[in-house]
């Protein structure tokens, strides 16, 4: 797909998301480019999801549905911050949510890779995009031989 055909089909992966996450998260993307940097990100200021547009030629489809997946989960761990009596989310879970946002580790600031992925909300968000597309049947393309 082209670069603009790889947009559309974020938009209505996010909108979807949207839907099945009970969120509403602005279904417009903000696009920047970065080539070194994070694949996406989701504000809750703004309520939007920005992705790097340099992983649109770059990443395969999978890795796509991922980012978007990923973000959108962190839209709906603020949404059940904000909501918790609304969400089939334990109040413990939303306690770790609310803390780690509060107390949130970025590697551009100083923190180690690992520090940051080791973070409930991105562990979470993580897991739950890898689960997501495994139930949804999006499997990562195979690039490699055993000969």
């Amino acid at each position: 797909l082209s670069v603009v055909e790889r947009k559309d089909v974020l938009r209505n992966l996010l909108i979807d998301m949207n839907s099945i996450l009970g969120t509403n998260v602005s279904t417009d993307i903000d696009f920047f480019y970065e080539q070194y940097g994070s694949r996406g990100q989701y504000s809750s200021l703004s309520n939007r999801v920005r992705i790097n547009e340099y992983i649109l030629t770059k990443d395969t489809s999978y890795e796509l549905t991922q980012t978007i997946i990923h973000e959108m989960r962190h839209a709906y761990q603020h949404h059940s911050v904000k909501n918790d009596k609304s969400v089939l989310v334990s109040s413990q879970t939303i306690r770790e949510w609310e803390n780690n946002f509060n107390n949130y580790k970025n590697p551009s600031f100083g923190c180690t890779f690992e520090e940051y992925l080791s973070q409930p909300v991105e562990w979470d968000a993580k897991n739950f995009a890898m689960q997501f597309a495994d139930i949804m049947g999006i499997n990562p393309e195979y690039e490699g031989s055993w000969s």
